[in-house]
């Protein structure tokens, strides 16, 4: 049954399971039963299906991704923190962030509008592997992302020509700032766990200080006026590597965020290569794993 999964102008069709089809208001979506009992208020901006074959749907306010089950219509926020074993939400947060945080880069390119794409405060999903290095030089190119994680997965082999660091397609990132200086656009992006994106946590708060003076915004700004004044590295100027990180972090070729809601229900090859990489990335942590373990 092909069904609209948003009343916008945008408006697209996709194919729903037989036992559900959608219904609207003038500005809301919601799910009813092929014999019109509704399973759900008209509460979302737009539903689709979770992945093809699933019973599930994911019911969108905002931003903000909910799980709806087919059968009865419960709603489910995935995305919910909660106090675990006697430490707060905050608290699990910064523990998860802080230990080992690294500095990574990657540059680009690609033409995009930053204005439209990019606003500091929002939360992004990274929507493929990142390629990035854990140093660069002065950067000869439009865009430099620089990227703070503590769970990105070094792939680097003895002989490798690439210091290859890797995050995972489903990384969540908290645009921190957007520092533009001789002709350069740097976007920092800090790595956040998955389920506490939509907790007051990912807020100012994790702009922090690390010796009562410098912010890690300050820190990311300052590694750009340093690098400015550096050669630049031979060995990240190579086609190959250009090559892996020209694209755009968290959006799609039209400059377009990825939704917030993980990818599942992957081919077997790419969802070996992401348990990989959480494994290597000592990220398999719930706090920032959102069904996959259920999924892929």
């Amino acid at each position: 049954m092909e069904q609209c999964v948003s009343i916008s102008n945008e408006c697209r069709t996709i194919n729903f399971n037989n036992m559900a089809k959608l219904y609207s208001t003038e500005s809301k979506v919601g799910l009813e039963k092929n014999n019109g009992e509704r399973l759900t208020e008209p509460l979302f901006d737009k539903i689709e299906p979770m992945y093809e074959g699933a019973p599930l749907y994911v019911g969108y306010i905002g931003q903000h991704p909910y799980i709806i089950r087919e059968d009865d219509g419960i709603v489910v926020d995935v995305f919910q923190m909660k106090d675990i074993e006697g430490k707060s939400a905050g608290e699990e947060v910064m523990n998860w962030v802080l230990p080992g945080l690294q500095l990574f880069y990657r540059d680009t390119d690609t033409p995009i509008n930053i204005q439209e794409s990019f606003h500091v405060g929002d939360v992004i999903r990274a929507g493929f592997f990142i390629d990035m290095s854990p140093y660069a030089g002065k950067p000869m190119h439009r865009y430099r992302y620089i990227i703070a994680s503590s769970h990105a997965a070094s792939l680097v082999m003895p002989g490798d020509r690439y210091p290859l660091h890797v995050l995972h397609y489903n990384s969540y990132l908290k645009v921190m700032d957007i520092y533009v200086k001789n002709g350069v656009t740097q976007i920092f992006l800090l790595h956040v766990p998955a389920k506490a994106i939509f907790s007051p946590w990912i807020g100012s708060q994790l702009n922090i200080s690390f010796n009562g003076e410098q912010t890690v915004v300050d820190i990311a700004r300052q590694s750009l006026d340093t690098k400015m004044e550096l050669p630049p590295r031979e060995l990240l100027e190579e086609e190959e590597w250009l090559d892996r990180t020209s694209l755009h972090v968290g959006v799609d070729e039209e400059g377009k965020p990825h939704s917030l809601f993980p990818k599942l229900g992957v081919q077997s090859n790419v969802a070996s290569m992401g348990k990989a990489v959480r494994k290597m990335a000592n990220d398999t942590d719930p706090i920032n794993l959102i069904l996959e373990d259920m999924v892929d």
